[in-house]
């Protein structure tokens, strides 16, 4: 019996269900909330403290750009693992990246 791509059920997303901001220790605007693991677009507008230098155009994500949704999955999480290194998830991983990476640089990488 074979098994065909369509029905292999894929592996949870590591970080299903996360505030980004939280998981990235990322300080927002009281009352408000940071943007959701699985939205496909992440609103940063609500995080404060950033440089005035970074342009707001920076600010919001919009994973809509990635056609198939597996790689969307795929680029939130290496987004998520770059702002937030020392989450357990990443903490792990032997190549992982040990700074946080600035929404910048990963609005960067995104594009």
């Amino acid at each position: 019996m074979s098994i065909t791509p369509a029905a292999v059920k894929p592996a949870a997303a590591r970080f299903a269900g996360a505030d980004i901001c939280r998981t990235a220790s990322l300080p927002v605007r009281e009352g408000m909330r940071g943007p959701q693991f699985e939205r496909d677009r992440w609103d940063f507008t609500v995080v404060e403290q950033l440089p005035r230098s970074v342009a707001p155009g920076v600010l919001v994500w919009d994973f809509t750009q990635i056609r198939n949704p597996r790689w969307r999955v795929v680029a939130k999480e290496y987004l998520t693992a770059l702002c937030a290194p020392d989450h357990e998830e990443v903490r792990a991983l032997p190549g992982a990246h040990r700074v946080p990476r600035t929404l910048r640089t990963c609005h960067d990488r995104f594009l």
